[in-house]
């Protein structure tokens, strides 16, 4: 879009994108051009983010992987692989980290409990 080039998926990662970015630094996203000519966000993801993730989720779906016979774009974003790669990743850190997750819940469930 940036590059007034046709595309279809491409506004609903783009979307994706957007949500996230304000979930994770509270502000819109702005995007720019990496020395790779690969588009990014501005800011930079914090290192105690689980960085290759955030990394490889905005790498994803900000980039198309080029044009199809049509001339319209064909996102990597776009792609189910694609897709069900992030999806996998997320899930598999969150599994790592459900031990964790449930001593947090317990805990705050017992500070609850003597309101």
């Amino acid at each position: 879009m940036m590059e007034e080039r046709p595309w279809k998926e491409d506004i609903d990662t783009f979307g994706l994108c957007a949500c996230a970015h304000v979930l994770l630094w509270g502000t819109h996203i702005k995007v720019v051009k990496d020395v790779k000519d690969k588009w990014r966000q501005e800011k930079n993801i914090r290192r105690y983010w689980c960085k290759d993730l955030w990394h490889e989720f905005f790498s994803t779906l900000l980039n198309s992987g080029g044009d199809d016979e049509d001339g319209v774009g064909v996102g990597f974003g776009s792609g189910h692989e694609d897709l069900r790669r992030l999806r996998e990743g997320f899930e598999g850190h969150m599994e790592g980290r459900k031990r964790e997750l449930k001593a947090l819940l317990s805990h705050f469930h017992n500070l609850v409990k003597g309101f």
